[in-house]
């Protein structure tokens, strides 16, 4: 093969990448681009722009808008990323893995090269053994090569392999983040979206509830849904003033009767931890009577009354607890104990 024929391949792959590198990056609809690079806050491993849940079409609408008032595209990720946490972004990250991303194309590429230059420069310098420059090229070997240059070839071809691989590697690696994305496809330097509400931060969490907060698009049963899994890691953690603060934006943003129900049953609980057991009682009823699968707040409910020497109450509370096929079974012993209790109180 010779030096022109190789450095042509060469040319044509280059070429190639850079068209395609070029082309990626034209058309198409850029509010989408931007979505592709945003995790979807409450998805199982989605961007925006795959998602189809209510959340992330809002967050397409707001792209949409921020592109509309004359931000750019680093602008509209740095306005989510102000709001979310580093954790919405979808690029690879500044980190060993991330140049290790963006490095091995181009050492792979620049290896190939290396070898092809190599071994050119290496069959240049073979010669004829006992060829006489001046008795003009020897006719056996200029009529057919001998198994060194042939194994020259072989070795430039291999290096060529080598460089097409690196520039096809190099260019799935741009252009993957030049051209819209499709859903299930490799993306090269994607990190793991959030897989669940319970992956991300309180910040981040209460920082998206915010974001649509006051967002008509959002439903508002997703929204509470949301609202709900923060006060309930702000219950867990004995944090009952923020948990308080949350149950009622729930009950003021239009709940449905579960939510509603578990809500009032977390304050009323809250209210006796605090001294009030008179309102903590109310609330745990109304979330009996808004919710009657609420086992949580009639157990809540069945300790408040044995507490205050009223088993007589409780009884028929634990008996309906006792019952349920959706209590787990590692509660029934304790709530059997308590039956027997509150039965002999009575």
């Amino acid at each position: 093969m010779s030096r022109t024929i190789q450095w042509a391949v060469m040319a044509v792959l280059a070429s190639v990448v850079a068209v395609g590198v070029v082309l990626g990056g034209e058309g198409g609809d850029p509010a989408i681009a931007v979505a592709e690079r945003l995790a979807c806050p409450v998805c199982d491993g989605e961007s925006v722009a795959a998602s189809q849940t209510e959340v992330a079409r809002s967050m397409l609408t707001r792209i949409r808008t921020l592109e509309a008032e004359g931000l750019s595209e680093s602008e509209i990720l740095d306005w989510f990323e102000a709001r979310y946490g580093p954790e919405i972004i979808l690029d690879p990250p500044l980190d060993l893995g991330g140049i290790l991303l963006w490095a091995i194309p181009a050492l792979a590429a620049a290896g190939g090269i290396a070898v092809v230059l190599r071994l050119r420069a290496r069959s240049t310098e073979s010669v004829v053994v006992g060829a006489d420059p001046d008795d003009g090229p020897d006719p056996v070997a200029t009529a057919e090569p001998t198994p060194d240059t042939r194994r020259l070839d072989g070795r430039a071809i291999a290096g060529l392999a080598i460089v097409a691989v690196g520039l096809v590697a190099a260019a799935f690696a741009i252009g993957s983040f030049l051209e819209p994305r499709a859903a299930g496809t490799p993306i090269s330097g994607d990190i793991i979206a959030p897989t669940n509400l319970e992956s991300i931060s309180d910040e981040t969490l209460a920082a998206t509830i915010a974001s649509f907060a006051d967002d008509p698009d959002v439903p508002s049963e997703q929204l509470n849904g949301m609202r709900l899994a923060l006060a309930e890691r702000y219950f867990e953690a004995g944090d009952f003033r923020s948990a308080t603060t949350v149950f009622q934006d729930v009950l003021a943003g239009g709940p449905t009767a579960s939510q509603a129900s578990e809500a009032l049953g977390r304050l009323g609980w809250v209210l006796w931890v605090n001294g009030e057991p008179d309102a903590a009682e109310a609330a745990l009823g109304q979330a009996i009577d808004t919710f009657d699968g609420n086992g949580e707040a009639r157990y809540f409910l069945a300790m408040i009354l044995l507490d205050l020497e009223r088993g007589s109450e409780a009884v028929p509370l634990l008996e309906a607890l006792a019952a349920d096929p959706n209590v787990p079974g590692e509660l029934q012993p304790e709530i059997e104990a308590m039956l027997e209790a509150a039965r002999a109180a009575a």
